[in-house]
């Protein structure tokens, strides 16, 4: 994004019918910036508010498309796909019996449930705002729009989630193009042994719904980092 950021600055006019390229991945805002066609989503903000920490994500990232939970999905695609979150021990601990669900000792709720049994509900809608979200970029589009979709396979929010929002996306948007940017986990990089499981199940879900799939190895591009070439 800071080289596509660089790039779009080069163009002498802001006028979209001089220079149609410039507004592909930008689209100008009211006070003259240049803001990314872009939602950021994870399951719990770290990721995120790092990137936001950066002074110029931080200006071409609307805070509007940014969409955080907090609990993570455990490194597991159907939890990821299916919507569901991890509720903390000392927290379903300190929750009175009376909001309690009737899920035993299970402590995996699914997102579809309509009162926070745990008092954060917002934390089980984050792909219906992401939908949301999606639905309001498209609106401000001129034309048809085409997708791209950047995710990791290894962990529960990028393969399962990314599967969703994919399948999603193709529904709605069947005469879209829809490309993906899949980074899978290295050996070398790999902390869960469901990462492969994550991965396979993910990339069926690229191959069924996307146009186009760019595979990367997070290794490898961990090692091109660190070598410089």
């Amino acid at each position: 994004w800071d080289s596509l950021s660089l790039q779009s600055q080069f163009s002498p006019s802001p006028l979209l019918s001089d220079y149609p390229e410039r507004w592909e991945f930008f689209k100008p805002a009211i006070d003259g910036r240049s803001l990314a066609r872009c939602l950021l989503v994870d399951t719990e903000p770290k990721v995120i508010q790092s990137a936001l920490a950066n002074p110029v994500s931080r200006s071409i990232f609307s805070r509007d498309r940014c969409f955080m939970g907090e609990s993570g999905r455990g490194n597991n695609w159907a939890f990821g796909y299916n919507q569901m979150a991890h509720v903390d021990s000392s927290t379903s601990a300190s929750t009175s019996s009376s909001t309690r669900p009737n899920s035993g000792s299970k402590s995996w709720n699914s997102s579809t449930r309509t009162c926070g049994a745990y008092g954060d509900a917002f934390e089980f809608q984050i792909l219906d705002r992401v939908v949301d979200g999606i639905r309001k970029e498209v609106e401000e589009c001129d034309g048809a729009p085409n997708f791209l979709l950047l995710h990791s396979l290894g962990g529960g929010s990028g393969s399962g989630l990314g599967s969703r929002i994919l399948e999603g996306l193709r529904e709605e948007y069947p005469l879209s193009m829809i490309a993906t940017t899949s980074v899978v986990a290295g050996s070398a990089a790999s902390d869960s042994p469901l990462q492969s499981l994550n991965s396979v199940m993910s990339l069926s879900f690229c191959q069924a719904y996307a146009d186009a799939v760019f595979l990367f190895s997070n290794q490898e591009l961990l090692e091109v980092l660190i070598n410089g070439g």
